[in-house]
């Protein structure tokens, strides 16, 4: 068709050539209305019979749409299918019989019309002839309420429902919910229907493509691709569609027509993941515990840190899950992580690391943020983003996409760093992290445990006695600016790690001592009075990193530490296997002004099964003495209390009502214990019946 009329006013009829007046009137004269429109649908003439029908004056619709004649909800596809009849691709669209449609009347009420069609080709034109139905047939009425209804249900769909010539050629018919689930407008697919091609996943397009041609060849298709690149193809589409065919399928030919439906999967798709990540975390769990389970027995059978090193990394390395295994000590002074053991690779340990300037792409940074953390912490996928240093050889050789690096740690002191690696693509997730965090807190046990029975069972120890007269030491700097003397009554770990140590004062106020502490020294994170009697008394601190915490790390412990008139003589009690110097070094390493004045081996009773601490730690839980112990240091049991329950339990990690169950319980036990002869046997005889 060549296009009608342009440049035309609104409300302004066309000149009407001469001789064609006759056939005017005969048009202005008829019971149907004549609507005259050119290729884009706009009212070019209307007859007089317009207004009797649609209540319209035939000189208002001269200019407007065509599709606003109909109802909203119609003039989608009235639009599409005017579209396709001026295309050459409809012609039956009131061509020959009449068809039932519905038309919308000036005050709003729908109207039912017959409309046929009568093209002027050579001037561009149509002419929908229009009838008024209205009294004509009830089923017409009841036509148009199915029309309706029909019309609601497809438009109202959360699936799109579409239908295409069987060349895939051209667009029949799509609803709104295209445009919502494919991000696509719907303008280009009427276009050009291949165009929706465009909004499929690129890993994603062989596969449509392949039912596209199996659906062209008569076969019907399910499938299920990634759609929407405003979302990133975030979204799932499932896609159904049959073949449909007019007539005998027996000549071979291609279908008639595609018809189809496509359903946002996205929810389903993301239940199926989860699901799958939490079979897969179920399944490594079980293959960690079954890995763990002989592991935990021979970590309780063993006698020396050196012995459960080599345990742990055997049997980590030789799992079902792990590639390598690796065990490195932590020197909190020195910043840096010294390799002890390694399995599972041609490497005879792991590399040292230096974790003062660590980066976190690089291994140092991976130990540092464990040991900063107090926690579990892994790597990314190695293998897609193959780093360079340490981790390169690991990657690309190995085939190892994933690091975890696990801190070895006892009442909150990092004493070492277990390092596992892993070829899978999903490993390390919380439920994994969990389990490697009990595995390292579980090994510091064992290596306390260790070193307390070698101790304990022994009857001789070595004892370093140094003299510090470094200011930055706390005790020195206090009885030289305040001139006292400190001494160190006990110290217990504190949540979080660092330590509670408790001074007693002669000589000076304590509360000056406190106050000295808090503003001279960056070390001690909090000083306070728990019990003063004029120029004596007891302060409680709080020291983040302190000298007992570096010496655990080398199974050594302070025996005792008294300060005056600016120095402070330390008694360190160590093993007989130790090298005296390496404790000594951990000292001079945090206060270089310390000399070694002694070394003694000293005999001392063993303390076994029947000492009384010994007795009394079996009868309690390690929260319970603990609790016990701060709560006797601190004055709790004093009249009146030194320290309450809700300025302690911050101490050990715990709420005050946690603390004071553990204290009742403690005590209670004790009482137990001491009525039954299990402590202090012979003691329960002058006891009655009120623990008096």
């Amino acid at each position: 068709m060549k296009r009608g009329v342009e440049n035309r006013e609104p409300g302004v009829e066309p000149a009407v050539p001469e001789g064609e007046s006759f056939y005017r009137g005969l048009v202005e004269d008829a019971a149907e209305a004549f609507l005259t429109v050119d290729q884009e649908g706009t009212v070019v003439h209307a007859s007089q019979a317009v207004e009797r029908i649609l209540g319209y004056e035939p000189t208002a619709l001269v200019g407007r749409p065509l599709p606003q004649l109909v109802p909203k909800r119609l003039r989608a596809r009235h639009r599409e299918g005017f579209e396709r009849y001026v295309r050459g691709g409809d012609r039956g669209l009131g061509v020959g019989d009449p068809t039932p449609l519905t038309a919308l009347h000036a005050d709003g009420h729908e109207v039912p019309v017959e409309v046929r069609l009568h093209e002027h080709e050579e001037r561009g034109l149509v002419t929908a002839i229009v009838r008024d139905n209205s009294g004509v047939t009830p089923e017409h009425r009841q036509a148009a309420l199915r029309e309706q209804l029909l019309t609601d249900l497809l438009e109202h769909s959360p699936d799109i429902l579409w239908l295409f010539r069987g060349a895939f050629d051209e667009l029949l018919y799509i609803n709104a919910a295209y445009e919502r689930m494919w991000g696509h407008p719907v303008e280009l697919v009427r276009d050009d229907p291949l165009t929706f091609f465009d909004a499929i996943h690129p890993e994603d397009r062989t596969t449509a493509m392949e039912a596209v041609e199996r659906l062209a060849e008569g076969e019907p298709i399910d499938i299920e691709i990634r759609v929407n690149p405003r979302e990133e193809f975030g979204r799932w589409a499932w896609i159904r569609a049959t073949p449909v065919f007019d007539g005998d399928r027996s000549d071979g030919g291609p279908p008639d027509r595609i018809a189809g439906f496509t359903r946002d999967i996205t929810d389903r798709k993301c239940r199926e993941r989860t699901l799958a990540r939490q079979r897969n975390s179920l399944e490594r769990v079980q293959q960690l515990t079954r890995s763990l389970r002989p592991l935990n027995r021979r970590l309780a059978r063993a006698t020396t840190s050196e012995e459960i090193q080599t345990l742990l990394v055997r049997e980590l390395a030789s799992s079902e899950i792990y590639q390598f295994a690796g065990y490195g000590e932590y020197d909190a002074v020195e910043e840096r992580l010294v390799p002890a053991e390694c399995d599972g690779i041609d490497t005879p340990s792991l590399p040292e690391l230096d974790l003062s300037s660590a980066d976190d792409r690089t291994p140092d940074g991976l130990v540092a943020r464990a040991v900063t953390a107090r926690g579990v912490r892994t790597t990314g996928d190695l293998l897609e983003d193959p780093p360079s240093g340490s981790w390169h050889e690991l990657a690309t050789e190995w085939g190892c996409k994933a690091v975890a690096a696990v801190p070895v740690s006892f009442d909150g002191t990092v004493h070492a760093v277990i390092l596992v690696g892993t070829g899978r693509a999903d490993a390390f997730d919380e439920y994994e992290c969990d389990l490697l965090y009990e595995l390292g807190e579980r090994v510091g046990h064992a290596i306390d445990a260790a070193a307390s029975k070698r101790l304990l069972n022994r009857g001789t120890v070595v004892e370093l006695e140094s003299r510090i007269t470094d200011a930055s030491f706390p005790m020195v700097g206090a009885t030289r600016a305040l001139d006292c003397r400190l001494e160190l009554e006990a110290f217990l770990p504190a949540a979080g790690g660092g330590t509670i140590s408790y001074l007693t004062v002669e000589g000076c106020d304590p509360a000056a001592v406190a106050d000295y502490f808090e503003a001279e020294h960056a070390a001690v994170d909090v000083a306070r009075v728990v019990d003063s009697a004029e120029d004596r008394g007891t302060v409680e601190c709080r020291v983040g990193r302190s000298v007992a915490a570096a010496l655990s790390t080398k199974g050594a412990s302070i025996r005792s530490i008294v300060a005056e008139y600016g120095t402070a003589t330390l008694v360190i009690e160590t093993s007989p296997e130790s090298d005296p110097y390496t404790v000594h070094g951990l000292v001079t390493s945090l206060y270089p002004e310390t000399e070694l004045v002694a070394k003694r081996t000293t005999e001392r009773p063993l303390r076994g099964t029947g000492s009384i601490e010994t007795d009394i730690r079996r009868a309690l839980t390690g929260r319970q003495w603990e609790a016990l112990e701060l709560a006797y240091r601190s004055g709790f049991f004093e009249s009146p209390r030194h320290s309450t329950g809700e300025e302690l339990a911050p101490m050990l990690g715990i709420s005050s009502p946690t603390f004071y169950q553990h204290v009742r319980r403690a005590t209670q036990r004790l009482l137990e214990q001491l009525d039954d002869g299990d402590i202090l046997p012979g003691y329960s005889a002058t006891l009655d019946d009120h623990g008096r």
